[in-house]
């Protein structure tokens, strides 16, 4: 035989080996993707290890392998997976957004800002890689700058509820009120029954003082979820506000039925009951609020005041002087203080504490403070 025919002999089984062994590695590369598919990281990547050792110039098989390290808690290995992947496709930004989420586990939120970047020059329209953008400035506290990213996701995809969501959380954090209900009011057009995006906007309408279309929105997430009790809590905070005494009772109750670490609903229960002159249960309800929230001096605060109105004046004035030892800067405190040593008898220390009331404040706790001061102190 010809020596040309032996070569092109040799030459075809290259080939053809070179096609048996893409093909395996193809296989492997599938079969790897439908274990992960299934959550089947482990098995996943055993497959697509096997693909890469057949082909080490296969980047979606790199890719993979990164995907596989993410997802059980190894960044470090998937970014050096995906680094691989991108040496053999350098301009793929998916890899440089997942790349990007990896360093996000790590707390490199410099190179994580850094690999979302590439992937929104390589790819405007990468509506997610913009949310990540967003969503690093927000937690940084810049809020323009999230603003700014997440307008990008909304711009291209003016069907993202999510989007608007987080812009809208955004322009609330800036003070941009109305703005944020507008936004939140687009995530409701486009899903009417968003239970988040009526909590938040009934979050910020109360915060713009508008407070029956903010019980409205927690009428409707309570609708939506009826097991929600910070969405209770916050409806009877406002019906409390407003007078509304034996609804706001109701939404409170509920509350802690839901959740009796609530802190703020014994509060505010207690607040109620006060209201009512029930001082027995309101000091049952500051004393459980006190217990779970120590280091607030609003709770010692109040249960100062439900102390005194029951004749404990010792107990008020302990109450009031832990509410002191958390916060100097309570003028309520000190003048509350003054009048429960007055009627014990300690006029001197009485007098101390409603000259300080004057230092703390310029209004009617200072003229209050400055009445017992003249009545007893001169």
């Amino acid at each position: 035989m010809p020596i040309w025919k032996h070569l092109g002999i040799f030459i075809c089984s290259l080939l053809l080996c070179a096609r048996m062994q893409a093909q395996g590695a193809t296989r492997l590369y599938n079969e790897a993707q439908d274990h992960f598919l299934r959550n089947e990281y482990p098995l996943a990547e055993e497959k697509v290890r096997l693909a890469i050792r057949i082909d080490d110039r296969y980047p979606d098989a790199w890719f993979l392998w990164g995907q596989c390290r993410l997802h059980q808690n190894d960044p470090k290995g998937a970014i050096k997976r995906y680094e691989k992947a991108l040496k053999l496709t350098p301009s793929n930004p998916e890899y440089f957004y997942h790349k990007g989420l990896a360093y996000e586990a790590m707390g490199q939120t410099r190179k994580a800002v850094q690999a979302f970047g590439k992937t929104t020059r390589l790819d405007r329209n990468y509506v997610h890689a913009w949310k990540r953008l967003g969503m690093i400035f927000y937690k940084a506290g810049d809020f323009t700058m999230a603003i700014e990213n997440f307008s990008q996701a909304v711009d291209i995809n003016t069907l993202d509820k999510e989007a608007f969501q987080l812009r809208g959380n955004a322009q609330a954090e800036l003070g941009n009120l109305p703005e944020a209900i507008i936004d939140y009011t687009w995530a409701l057009e486009l899903d009417h029954l968003d239970a988040d995006a009526y909590f938040n906007r009934g979050r910020t309408h109360l915060a713009a003082g508008n407070a029956m279309k903010a019980v409205q929105d927690y009428s409707m997430v309570i609708d939506l979820r009826p097991k929600d009790a910070e969405a209770r809590l916050s409806r009877g905070v406002i019906l409390l506000a407003i007078g509304l005494h034996p609804q706001a009772l109701v939404d409170l109750d509920t509350a802690l039925i839901l959740d009796s670490t609530l802190a703020k609903a014994w509060w505010n229960r207690a607040f109620l009951l006060h209201e009512l002159e029930d001082w027995e249960g309101a000091q049952r309800d500051a004393s459980k609020s006190v217990a779970l929230s120590p280091e607030d001096p609003e709770t010692w605060l109040l249960l100062g005041r439900i102390e005194f109105r029951r004749r404990k004046y010792a107990a008020a004035i302990s109450a009031y002087d832990k509410c002191i030892e958390i916060d100097k800067r309570q003028p309520e405190a000190y003048l509350n203080r003054g009048e429960a040593k007055r009627v014990l008898g300690m006029e001197a220390e009485a007098c101390k504490d409603w000259k300080r009331v004057g230092k703390l404040d310029k209004g009617e706790l200072a003229r209050k403070a400055a009445q017992w001061h003249a009545i007893v102190c001169e």
